[in-house]
């Protein structure tokens, strides 16, 4: 896009707009599937479907920050957004369990 005269903001806004609407795509189907596969039975499709997409959101602005670290190799620059992502995103949803209070 560059090579065609436009601005840096203009392929970075074509580029979150092709994203957000594959991953709008797939989480209109996921809330299909949770809410007509008797997952989430009794939960409110909009609601679910708007979690998606904020989480879809989350998800596009971490990658843009991802695209700015700047490491040499390409391996290494993977395994550390791989590890971030997962950190990031996973430990939040799991449950503090302090220890010493499971029942053995």
């Amino acid at each position: 896009m560059r090579m065609m005269g436009l601005n840096n903001s203009v392929h970075w806004l074509a580029w979150f707009l092709t994203t957000f609407t594959q991953m709008s795509i797939t989480m209109a189907s996921l809330t299909v599937l949770l809410k007509f596969g008797r997952v989430l039975m009794y939960s409110n499709a909009l609601i679910v479907f708007l979690v998606l997409e904020v989480f879809a959101v989350a998800t596009i602005a971490f990658s843009y920050v991802a695209l700015r670290w700047r490491i040499e190799t390409c391996a290494v620059t993977q395994l550390l957004y791989a590890f971030t992502f997962i950190s990031t995103f996973t430990r939040p949803t799991q449950p503090f369990v302090p220890l010493g209070s499971v029942n053995e």
